[in-house]
């Protein structure tokens, strides 16, 4: 059972100039591991509200913005069946407050897996820079998917890594800035908030 503690608030003060490199495994080669090791799980306080994450060795491969991490965990462990599970806040805290809190640059790698199509959306996400906005539309063309925005829209929904993955950039042709995962109401702080750090 996870139990969140009074914890210092991850403020994501770094996050403007944090560099991201993203790791994917393909359905294809998913099927091929039989053992995908250690996957160390917790929650944090954030300027965004409460945080589940998960690191795979040095590797970020979940953030939920959420009060449901037992949600989150049963996602985590659907994903990554074949990993042993560790609950760890206070290590997990660490992880965050060195990667997020204070004024260097930070470097992070993600850990993700799924299609070849999902991978190909979150990465073009990663390429979206702070503080500008883009269309379901414009991203399955930057993705090369012109023809597939229904499918795009359901990659960016499934984008297991909040913030770093920004698909809280991606909104609606109209500029309605349209439905988020974890809540309307947080994406509209989350752009609001990256369009101050862009200015």
């Amino acid at each position: 059972m996870l139990f969140l503690q009074e914890k210092t608030m991850i403020t994501f003060n770094n996050f403007p100039k944090a560099r991201i490199r993203l790791l994917a495994s393909t359905d294809k080669v998913i099927r091929s591991q039989a053992d995908e090791g250690n996957i160390c799980y917790g929650q944090t306080t954030t300027l965004f509200g409460n945080c589940f994450t998960a690191f795979k060795d040095e590797a970020m491969c979940m953030l939920h913005f959420t009060d449901n991490p037992q949600a989150s965990l049963e996602e985590l462990k659907t994903i990554w069946k074949n990993s042993k599970f560790i609950e760890d806040n206070s290590l997990i805290e660490n992880k965050m407050q060195n990667t997020f809190n204070g004024d260097r640059h930070c470097s992070l790698t993600i850990c993700v897996k799924g299609s070849s199509f999902r991978i190909k959306v979150w990465k073009t996400l990663i390429e979206i820079p702070i503080g500008k906005l883009i269309s379901y539309e414009d991203l399955a063309k930057l993705s090369l998917q012109d023809k597939a925005v229904r499918a795009v829209a359901t990659a960016v929904a499934n984008n297991p890594v909040a913030l770093l993955i920004p698909c809280h950039r991606i909104v609606r042709k109209n500029g309605n800035i349209g439905n988020y995962r974890w809540g309307s109401d947080l994406k509209e702080k989350l752009i609001n908030w990256e369009k101050s750090l862009s200015h």
